[in-house]
């Protein structure tokens, strides 16, 4: 937090785009919800009215943010699988989808009064896909250019695009129009997909310079840099931070794992810009700072340390085995010792 405050990197998405677009308060309600599954998971038992307390959760997610909603019900499956016996699956599924629809009836029924169709999220994936992939997108040596191209072509936010969805006859159907548009030619040219979604991922995790003038902005180049540097680090550093929680330190990394990793696979279909990242970008600087201190500590903290709390470590694991008739273990202090001192276990319960 204290790194976000001082270095706003998004500045402009979080006074200006988010009072319009949904990205701050998906990222709000999605940070809620996984402290709220982390503290359940250590729980002994949990009980009905928290898994519906977890559905309307993430329901709410999802309505907000379809990306995070899909790694909202990602945790909430993980949860299932590992608190619960398989007797308590059906009820617990159950009460998910009861709450989900309690969220989302009213409205999908708005939509059906409104647009005359049953649209359970939104309207617009067509018209994303069809921006995304195109025979332009591969062609052209100029991906800002040809972006902010067909973007004008083609968007309704644009005059031309308002006209074109117009003459199709609203906004549903010009985006089944472009949605339908963007299948065939995905049907046709699977190889080319293939490379769009490639590059859609690595400039998901990696923004190059444009994305700071996506839609025809003046960014400093000398600001753009720097800021470029810090994100691809964040990037990288999170993407370790995320293999070195779940298989060195604690399973319960594997909470914000799925809230960070699983928002990015829609945006392999569409066109990424910097506030799609932005819903992944908190988790990836907790997770880099996380994995730099764990780092540093097991480097330079003195080996006492770790020798004393594997000492303790050791008496208890020598006690349980006293207690249940068997031999002692062979218990010996170890560099991983060190990690039950760090920022995640306050969340994960290791100590």
């Amino acid at each position: 937090m204290l790194f976000r405050s001082v270095a706003p990197l998004n500045f402009l998405l979080e006074t200006v785009d988010f009072k319009v677009w949904e990205g701050g308060l998906g990222v709000a309600l999605a940070s809620g919800y996984l402290l709220w599954v982390m503290r359940l998971d250590k729980q002994p038992l949990i009980t009905n009215a928290a898994v519906g307390v977890t559905g309307l959760s993430a329901a709410a997610v999802l309505l907000v943010s379809p990306p995070l909603g899909l790694a909202a019900y990602s945790c909430c499956l993980l949860l299932l699988v590992r608190k619960f016996k398989r007797q308590r699956w059906p009820a617990a599924l159950t009460i998910v989808l009861v709450a989900t629809g309690a969220v989302m009836t009213p409205w999908t029924v708005r939509n059906i009064q409104v647009l005359h169709r049953p649209i359970f999220l939104r309207d617009n994936f067509g018209l994303e896909l069809e921006l995304a992939n195109h025979p332009g997108a591969l062609e052209s040596t100029d991906e800002q250019a040809e972006f902010l191209h067909h973007f004008e072509e083609t968007h309704p936010m644009r005059p031309a695009g308002k006209d074109a969805m117009i003459k199709a006859g609203g906004e549903v159907a010009y985006s089944e129009k472009l949605g339908a548009e963007a299948r065939a030619w995905i049907g046709s040219n699977p190889v080319s997909f293939a490379r769009l979604a490639v590059r859609h991922l690595i400039e998901f995790l990696f923004p190059p310079r444009w994305y700071w003038s996506q839609f025809g902005g003046n960014e400093s180049s000398r600001t753009t840099g720097p800021k470029m540097a810090v994100h691809w680090i964040l990037s990288a550093l999170g993407i370790f931070g995320i293999v070195y929680g779940v298989f060195r330190v604690n399973y319960r990394y594997l909470y914000p794992a799925a809230m960070t990793s699983i928002p990015v696979i829609p945006y392999i279909f569409v066109q990424p810009t910097l506030r799609y990242r932005y819903i992944i970008f908190g988790l990836l600087v907790f997770l880099s700072c996380d994995f730099v201190v764990r780092i540093a500590a097991r480097t330079t903290a003195p080996a006492n340390r770790t020798l004393r709390y594997g000492r303790v470590r050791c008496r208890l694991a020598d006690r349980a085995a006293a207690k249940s008739g068997g031999a002692r273990t062979k218990c010996q202090a170890t560099p991983k010792d060190l990690d039950v001192y760090f920022a995640f276990d306050a969340l994960s319960g290791d100590h």
